[in-house]
């Protein structure tokens, strides 16, 4: 009789046990499904080249590898030196030098310095000028002169001045032309020319279009080679 209850007993617990595997496999979700971070999408991004007003007009979006780790959602500013290096500002604290489509051909992300009490994010554009000199402007209205890895070697920040009706926070992307004139785009799909410390000074406000499927919040960055052509940095794929 103990014999028969034990067998019983026994019964029921492996019974019992294999519910609740089944129970917790489905209730485990696939690998698939968990959140893991960016999605594909927000990892991958787009470059153009053209016209200040037609960026896609010499070469439609392709896209571009960034360092390891790295995301499009990540670069805070672009710039094109004199020797058509591309310099890439990330949101962590580093730059990187490569090509338009390589990011960091050329070296390895590395830290930068910023002036005091200024953080990554609040860099609106950054700008490489024909003398090397690299321009970065900030969200509270001020720009400083320095190189790739401080900000501030050559400059404070100072205070420039925007086309009327814009603040900081509208820009999109700058970039410094050949002949050093600063051209800023703007969220509304404007254009403007002028100075580091105005940059509407020659009042030459145009439109620009971006490719199909692009909307000016889709820019992560700016660029003009040394022969006068505009490239533009995208976050979003779309080929």
């Amino acid at each position: 009789m103990k014999l028969l209850s034990f067998s019983i007993a026994l019964c029921l617990a492996i019974i019992l046990g294999s519910t609740v595997v089944q129970a917790q496999t489905l209730d485990k979700p696939e690998d698939n499904n968990k959140l893991s971070g960016p999605s594909s999408q927000d990892r991958t991004g787009t470059v153009s080249s053209g016209t200040r007003r037609n960026p896609d007009k010499d070469q439609r979006p392709r896209s571009y590898k960034l360092p390891r780790g790295k995301f499009p959602g990540n670069i805070v500013g672009v710039g094109i030196a004199p020797n058509g290096h591309v310099y890439v500002w990330y949101s962590d604290g580093t730059v990187s030098i490569g090509t338009s489509r390589k990011l960091d051909e050329h070296d390895r992300p590395r830290k930068y310095k910023l002036p005091s009490r200024k953080s990554p994010n609040d860099i609106v554009g950054i700008g490489i000028a024909p003398d090397g000199h690299v321009y970065a402007w900030y969200s509270d209205g001020t720009v400083s002169i320095g190189t790739s890895r401080k900000l501030d070697e050559h400059d404070r920040p100072r205070k420039y001045k925007l086309p009327s009706r814009k603040s900081p926070n509208d820009i999109v992307g700058i970039g410094i032309a050949p002949d050093d004139r600063i051209y800023a785009w703007y969220g509304d799909g404007s254009v403007s020319s002028g100075t580091s410390q105005d940059l509407d000074e020659y009042r030459s406000r145009d439109r620009y279009k971006l490719p199909r499927g692009k909307s000016p919040m889709d820019i992560a960055g700016v660029g003009i080679a040394s022969n006068d052509i505009i490239y533009v940095w995208y976050r979003q794929i779309n080929e």
